[in-house]
Formats: C-alpha cells, sequence, structure tokens
C-alpha cells in the first residue's frame, strides 16, 4: 500500500535529522550545515503552505498533483539513500585513524549564535510534521565528509524544492508570510540583528524568500496596532517588541486605542530592550 503523501513528507523531512557533517567538511562546517538547516525549513514551510498535513491538503485535490509531488518526494528521499552509499564507501576506504573521519558535534562545536540559529531552524520544521511522528523509530545517523559531495546534495536538494514550490504559485503568499515569521523568531531567540545578517548572507542564493524576509526584518520592523484590550485580576501583558542585549527597535510605532487595565494587572506599553522583562 502507497503511503499517503502527508506520510511520505514527513518521512523526507526526517531524513534530515540522520545527516552528520565531518569537521573538515568544507572551510566553514557551522555554514554548511545551517544550509541544510535551511533547506529542510524551506521544504517545510512548502508542506505547510499547501497544507499537507491536513490529509494532503491543495496535493490531494487531483490525481495528477499527488504523482507529481510523490515523484519529487520519492527522488528526495533517493537522494539522500545515495549520498550515505557514497559517504559509507568513503568510511570504508579510509583508515581507522583519517582526521577527516572526525565528525562536527551540534551540541558542543557551535558558536552560541549560530547554535540558536541551528536549533530554532530545527524546531521550526519539527513542529510542521505531523503530530503522530512523535516516539517513531529513528534511522542511524551517517556523515557526510566531503565539501564537493556535500554541495552537490545541497543543490540537488534546492532543485527538487524548487519543482515543489513551483507546481503550487497560489501558496507563495503563504510562504512569504511563514518566512516572516521565521525571520521574526529568529530575531528573538537570537536577541538581535547580527545573527540574522549572517543567516542572510548563509541562505543567499537558495532560499529567497527568506533572504526577503530577513533583510525586511533587519531594515525595519512593521508597528502593531492593539485596540480593546483588557487586562484585569492578575493579568500580565506585554504589548509589544522584546530586543534583548540592549539592542535597538527600528520601524514603525505601535498605535493602542482602548487598552485598559484593572485590578493587580500589570501591562507593558511598547517595547522592551532589557535582559529581563518587567514581570521577572
Amino acid at each position: 500500500m502507497e503511503p499517503s503523501v502527508s506520510t511520505l513528507f514527513d518521512h523526507t523531512l526526517d531524513c534530515f535529522d540522520y545527516i552528520q557533517l565531518g569537521r573538515n567538511c568544507g572551510r566553514d562546517v557551522q555554514t554548511n550545515l545551517l544550509k541544510l538547516d535551511d533547506a529542510r525549513l524551506r521544504l517545510s514551510r512548502w508542506g505547510e503552505s499547501v497544507g499537507i498535513k491536513r490529509d494532503g491538503g491543495e496535493v490531494a485535490k487531483s490525481a495528477t498533483s499527488r504523482q507529481r509531488v510523490d515523484r519529487r518526494l520519492k527522488h528526495l528521499i533517493g537522494l539522500f539513500k545515495t549520498a550515505e552509499r557514497i559517504s559509507n564507501q568513503f568510511k570504508q576506504d579510509a583508515a581507522p585513524e583519517d582526521s577527516s573521519l572526525l565528525l562536527f558535534d551540534a551540541e558542543t562545536d557551535f558558536t552560541p549564535s549560530m547554535a540558536t540559529l541551528h536549533h530554532t531552524m530545527r524546531d521550526l520544521s519539527i513542529e510542521r510534521r505531523s503530530p503522530s511522528r512523535a516516539g517513531l523509530q529513528r534511522s542511524l545517523k551517517w556523515a557526510i565528509y566531503e565539501e564537493n559531495h556535500f554541495n552537490q546534495l545541497i543543490k540537488d536538494i534546492i532543485d527538487v524544492v524548487d519543482g515543489l514550490v513551483e507546481l503550487f504559485p497560489a501558496a507563495l503568499d503563504e510562504q512569504r508570510r511563514l518566512c516572516e515569521l521565521e525571520a521574526a523568531v529568529g530575531r528573538y531567540r537570537t536577541g538581535g540583528n547580527e545573527s540574522l545578517r549572517r543567516l542572510k548572507s548563509i541562505v543567499a542564493g537558495q532560499d529567497p524568500h527568506l533572504e526577503a524576509a530577513i533583510a525586511k526584518a533587519i531594515e525595519g520592523r512593521n508597528g502593531h496596532s492593539y485596540e480593546n484590550v483588557r487586562g484585569s485580576d492578575q493579568a500580565r501583558m506585554m504589548l509589544g517588541d522584546s530586543d534583548f542585549n540592549g539592542a535597538q527597535a527600528s520601524g514603525n510605532s505601535h498605535t493602542y486605542t482602548n487598552v485598559v487595565g484593572s485590578g493587580n494587572a500589570v501591562m507593558h506599553l511598547g517595547n522592551s530592550n532589557r535582559d529581563k522583562s518587567i514581570f521577572d
């Protein structure tokens, strides 16, 4: 029995979890691993934009769409299987003491800011998988040791995801909206623009919508509008943006209309650039 399109999509996203990179996989292994994170994020964004978790969403509306998506997702899975075979052969041919077999540890070898970006993109991707994936048995991890092998895999993944995006042009607006959300979450978790600038340079050329959303987030944020807000009893409300580590907010100001507090409510109207909020 053929798996549903949502199951096939989840399986494709799972494939990214099994990949590790060798320490000698390029001059900047951190950058390469974030390129891989972004490739998965972009695929997850496409799935979210077409509603694939909802019984296949737009994909399931016609047999032709289903067949085209199936073919591309299976091609992606095939790319990972081929890459794994190549890497296993490299490992077999290398001497046990060969330093090229040493692995990059995403938990200990990242700089703090890059680690935050890595975990943020991974978390966003995982949230877009079906809840039923939780607790399923994982496959063994494998590693890419050569930069040319990695570069080819990334190129092939981008080509396939480009094809998926092109199949559903009506979903582009939703993908742009999701990119703005991703940029906002990245900025919030990293505490400023410096890490976002680094991410923008990393995704340039492979994720144009996220690149544009990051540029927009860096250049200035749109203000929010708060209307008819009530805070009462022990309510704690933050109506604005948080910029940690003393970063200064830019962009349009917020507007507040009919915002009322009562009882012991604590309400913060405006942005905060303190390490701790007024509620701590």
